[in-house]
């Protein structure tokens, strides 16, 4: 018995031949910084669902299930950011007050977009962000009309980002087709 152990630690083709465990469901945890309590929705891109989690300190978890990766917003305080969703850990930094940067991580898709966002599309990612901290000045001076205008701004801006992500998604689907 002891030897037929060690054959079996020590070979490598008997351990190809156990399968992998995959993730089947998905563990949101996040964090909000400068917010105890309120409210976090997840509002699902192919079927409108929203689902609501109430902030503990600070503090808000999701969970499901995914068939496959499903591009949703998150959203607190009439503000939102968009991101994967899939089966697996997915971790979630949020600022109270620039909830367009929350750091979002742990997912294949969601990985890979994080990495498009800063490679490929970093010249117009650093214009939203500069738009967004002059909406910030601009909405502490109670200025209503400047918020219009950067929010005009900051909604055309996302949608060229939006462009960019689904031509990037075209021409990677070609390449996969090819």
């Amino acid at each position: 018995m002891l030897l037929f152990f060690v054959y079996a630690c020590n070979n490598n083709d008997l351990a190809k031949k156990v399968p992998e465990k995959t993730d089947s469901s998905y563990a949101i945890i996040g964090k909000v910084t400068g917010l105890d309590s309120g409210t976090v929705y997840i509002i699902h891109g192919q079927t409108g669902k929203i689902d609501s989690a109430a902030l503990d300190h600070g503090y808000f978890k999701f969970s499901g299930k995914a068939d496959t990766a499903e591009l949703c917003r998150i959203s607190l305080e009439d503000k939102s950011k968009i991101f994967f969703l899939e089966n697996g850990k997915i971790s979630m930094l949020i600022k109270k007050d620039s909830l367009r940067h929350a750091l979002i991580s742990g997912t294949k898709t969601e990985d890979e977009y994080n990495y498009f966002l800063n490679q490929t599309s970093k010249p117009l990612t650093d214009r939203m962000a500069a738009v967004e901290k002059a909406y910030n000045d601009a909405n502490n001076k109670k200025d209503k009309k400047a918020t219009d205008s950067l929010d005009k701004v900051y909604d055309a801006l996302d949608l060229e980002q939006r462009q960019l992500i689904s031509e990037k998604r075209f021409k990677t689907s070609l390449r996969k087709q090819n």
